[in-house]
């Protein structure tokens, strides 16, 4: 992502083991209150909704688009023409992603310098899931761009994006995070920027893989199937144990100190945060969700601005626990500049705050109705599948929340694990 964190932040993340997703940072007004809850939680069941029917044409530069009408009585929403001309900020980005291409660059050849993806334990993720979870990252969008196609492709010579993984260590961000573009900087991709060396070219000049449109991300620290289940009250309860003042949990090659007091020494009498409750069923951030942020930026740009943050490392306690679900006008945003806690819990899905931006950037923008049936599970095989991204997180319950669910709500949350774009998604 264009602009970078600070080399302190990055460094203090990396130590104390939050998740951190790195990116450019945008200004949008602060939420000002917590949203009250809207309506009851959806009723389970099995039937499913029937798609909408939503047309569509291919694009070309110079057409004029038709651009949603807001379905909502809410008068902050914004309102636009029925028709207008297509803004030039995202005219690139609209022409990539009517016939999105994509190839995911991982492998174990020392020769390149991509490199496998694995959880917080260095366990290879599996193919399959690293593929459904850039395929759900980039569907999520989907299901809300009417003028969105895209599929999976087995050669960088069919592509026109490029997800790289690799063990990045200059380009910006940090451990479980990645960079990518932004709508204006869509380009022709060229694979051969930092394929062999970061941001390097074939002949060692130097380049920079997000110029070229080739998205980056970190190889380390993932869940996918690990993540499908996992609530913020648990990652919540997990991360309070880690950063909790009264008790010594902060590790360092296999040491740890007192967590009360940041300058004190490294020793072997205090307790190692691996041992914190939850540390093994918590195999890495949500390789979906990250996914899902930094597509984000190339149709977006910058950060959804949020000037609060759950993990605050000049405060004591570290955790709030008021804090550790922000909202934002409309509610959370996927593209909330990651805090250490996002990435690791519940967060796939279209939210209105994502759904207010794309609009005002001039998308056709379908939101609250998903183009994709949604399907929510939770452990014990309970679902629902719907078509409406309100009813969706009505069953997540959190994102009508501003702060961790109560063990009660915890037990009935719904997690997005499935998203059914039948033809609006092509290849494997």
């Amino acid at each position: 992502m264009p602009i970078r964190r600070p080399p302190g932040t990055i460094l203090r993340i990396l130590l104390l083991v939050s998740a951190w997703i790195s990116c450019p940072t945008g200004r949008f007004p602060a939420y000002a209150a917590e949203p009250a809850p809207r309506t009851a939680e959806p009723a389970l069941r099995t039937a499913e909704p029937a798609p909408p029917a939503i047309p569509f044409a291919p694009f070309s530069p110079s057409a004029s688009v038709e651009v949603a009408q807001s379905d909502s009585s809410d008068p902050s929403e914004p309102s636009f023409p029925s028709t207008a001309a297509f803004p030039p900020a995202i005219s690139k980005a609209r022409v990539a992603i009517s016939d999105l291409r994509v190839y995911l660059e991982y492998d174990e050849d020392t020769s390149t310098f991509a490199s496998w993806p694995v959880d917080k334990f260095g366990r290879k993720l599996p193919a399959d899931q690293i593929a459904r979870a850039v395929r759900m990252g980039l569907a999520l969008w989907a299901s809300v761009l009417p003028d969105m196609r895209f599929r999976l492709v087995n050669r960088a010579s069919e592509a026109n994006l490029l997800v790289r993984f690799g063990d990045y260590k200059s380009s910006g961000f940090g451990d479980a995070g990645g960079r990518a573009f932004l709508p204006t900087q869509w380009s022709t991709l060229d694979p051969e920027c930092g394929r062999k060396r970061e941001n390097r070219g074939p002949d060692g000049s130097p380049c920079e893989e997000w110029e070229h449109n080739i998205i980056l991300m970190k190889n380390g620290r993932w869940a996918v199937k690990g993540a499908d289940y996992r609530g913020n009250l648990e990652v919540y309860r997990y991360f309070a144990w880690i950063f909790d003042p009264a008790h010594p949990h902060y590790s360092k090659a296999g040491r740890c100190r007192d967590g009360r007091d940041s300058s004190a020494a490294w020793s072997d009498a205090c307790v190692d945060f691996r041992r914190a409750p939850g540390y093994d069923s918590l195999q890495g951030v949500d390789l979906a969700s990250v996914f899902q942020h930094e597509f984000g930026h190339a149709l977006l740009g910058d950060h959804t601005y949020n000037d609060y943050e759950c993990i605050d490392y000049h405060r004591r306690p570290i955790v709030s626990k008021d804090k550790c679900t922000r909202m934002y006008e409309g509610g959370f945003s996927s593209l909330f500049p990651g805090d250490g806690v996002d990435g690791w819990w519940n967060r796939r899905g279209i939210f209105e705050a994502d759904a207010i931006r794309l609009k005002r950037m001039g998308y056709r923008v379908s939101y609250p109705v998903s183009r994709a049936t949604i399907v929510l599970t939770r452990p014990g095989g309970a679902f629902i599948k719907t078509s409406d991204w309100r009813e969706a997180q009505r069953a997540m319950i959190w994102p009508l929340q501003a702060k961790p669910l109560t063990p009660a709500q915890a037990k009935r949350e719904l997690f997005v694990t499935e998203l059914r774009l039948d033809s609006l998604v092509a290849g494997p």
